[in-house]
């Protein structure tokens, strides 16, 4: 069968400025490449970074030209506006194209939009194989109730069948479709890569655990080396890939086994990957760097003691600083998440995250651009205090609403305070400002430069992040400038 996979745009406050190396979708990219295992013809779409109106032109455009027999939607709770815009257009324009849809949003909240969307099929879960044998019952070769893992309209209601058992065995999967991806954007030098699934934790307002349930799942190294290796000899524009995994440095020994099957093929490749604040050794650090891990991010979110606990993160004040302590010998680039508006927050836990962090800076710079006010999805820890105090219900989710804040305690203009607030002392692109140069460079001046001169390359990102956040009018006005005399402008 033709398949065509989708993943329409954000909502306009989680697009991110697009990119030629942008993050793609590495769920529809992994569907796609199990599916031609069957013998199936695919598609991809992956738009999250696009405005409505040249996304869903596209995609309508995409099945006029490539006339798939069925439609593949991902929708994450960012999407689903979008997406339910494109379920009923194409239920009123193309009535006999099937339509199935997944993510980790469906796999959510499948029962209410299977109930108002009654034509569409939902895949629950990890959607590799439950999407196959899907195209097989269109094709007459199942009897869909004996499908594990979908949620769809029969017999005048809903019909949730058994649940699909997560995939323990990862390398049985073939390499996800990056040439969609690199074929699409000839500009690209990254590509994104998972080499686990599935996370331990369940933080308060993450709601992977609803897919992974909490299972830590992981591919064998050797396999891993030969996607990349694969990919650096197909596209040899290749200079970096990001790692995506949910825990990346859960296991330090699996990534140190890594980083010398790694350094032992000299791919002259740059590595980003993102972890939890422990465990970390220092064996895995050097080795990282050996490997040449650039950049590294850590989810520390709040540095209120209090906060911390209450996020069951599983770790303290104390972890951080041990972490920094062992970073302060490499030169990776950090940068730590930060949130802003966990319950319980105010004056005195912004002013304690502002005192921590700060302390962190100075035992190693990390490199904050921004401060995230607290999202609340559905399936977290998060949306059920919302839900318990009347401020949501789920027929939210059917509405058109952006995804909220979490403003039980606090109404947006104060989360609008503390985060620029915390910007003002932790970020250095405030440095152009009165409150920032203050608060945040003279405070720290010596870290400050020192981190400017081991990464140079930041100084014209820094100038210009802060032309387009201090002066909005002048920065396209320079793009176009830049781009009229011959300037090459796809990072800008």
């Amino acid at each position: 069968m033709k398949v065509l996979l989708v993943s329409h745009c954000f909502e306009e406050n989680s697009r991110e400025n697009n990119s030629p190396n942008d993050p793609y979708s590495l769920g529809l990219a992994y569907i796609g490449s199990f599916l031609e295992t069957k013998e199936h013809e695919t598609a991809i779409l992956c738009l999250n970074n696009f405005d409505f109106f040249y996304s869903h032109k596209l995609i309508l455009s995409k099945i006029d030209k490539f006339k798939p027999e069925v439609l593949g939607i991902q929708i994450f709770t960012t999407n689903r506006v979008s997406s339910y815009r494109l379920i009923e257009y194409c239920s009123e324009n193309y009535p006999n194209l099937r339509l199935v849809i997944g993510g980790i949003h469906i796999s959510i909240m499948a029962n209410q939009i299977i109930k108002k969307y009654r034509n569409v099929i939902a895949v629950i879960g990890e959607g590799e194989v439950t999407f196959s044998e899907l195209l097989s019952f269109f094709e007459g070769g199942y009897r869909i109730e004996n499908i594990k893992g979908l949620v769809y309209w029969g017999n005048d209601k809903i019909v949730r069948t058994e649940e699909r058992e997560l995939n323990y065995d990862l390398d049985s999967l073939p390499h996800p479709k990056h040439e969609v991806f690199f074929d699409y954007e000839p500009e690209r030098t990254t590509a994104h890569i998972i080499t686990s699934r599935g996370c331990p934790f369940k933080c308060s307002f993450c709601c992977l655990h609803c897919i992974s349930k909490r299972k830590y799942r992981v591919r064998n190294i050797d396999n891993v080396i030969k996607e990349i290796g694969d990919l650096k000899t197909k596209y040899p524009r290749l200079k970096t890939i990001q790692i995506h995994d949910d825990n990346f440095t859960l296991n330090n020994n699996r990534v140190i086994d890594f980083c010398k099957k790694i350094i032992s093929l000299n791919l002259n490749i740059d590595f980003i990957a993102s972890g939890m604040i422990k465990p970390v050794s220092n064996e895995m650090l050097y080795y990282m760097e050996k490997a040449s891990f650039k950049k590294l991010m850590f989810g520390l979110e709040t540095g209120a003691e209090k906060l911390m606990v209450n996020t069951h993160k599983g770790i303290k004040k104390k972890d951080a600083e041990e972490l920094f302590y062992k970073l302060k010998k490499h030169n990776f680039l950090i940068t730590t998440f930060l949130m802003v508006g966990f319950p319980g927050e105010n004056e005195d836990t912004v002013n304690e995250t502002i005192s921590f962090v700060k302390k962190l800076q100075r035992i190693k710079y990390n490199y904050i651009t921004g401060i995230g006010k607290l999202w609340v999805y559905p399936g977290t820890e998060i949306y059920q205090i919302m839900k318990s105090e009347n401020c949501i219900s789920d027929d939210y989710w059917l509405t058109d609403g952006d995804v909220p804040y979490f403003t039980v305690e606090h109404g947006l203009r104060t989360l609008k305070k503390f985060e620029s607030k915390m910007l003002d002392h932790l970020s250095i692109l405030r440095i152009f400002t009165l409150n920032g140069s203050i608060y945040h460079f003279l405070d720290r001046p010596l870290a400050i430069l020192k981190f400017l001169m081991q990464n140079k390359y930041l100084i014209k990102l820094i100038i210009r992040e802060g032309i387009k956040i201090y002066f909005p009018g002048l920065y396209p006005n320079l793009r176009k400038l830049y781009r009229n005399i011959g300037g090459k402008t796809s990072n800008a």
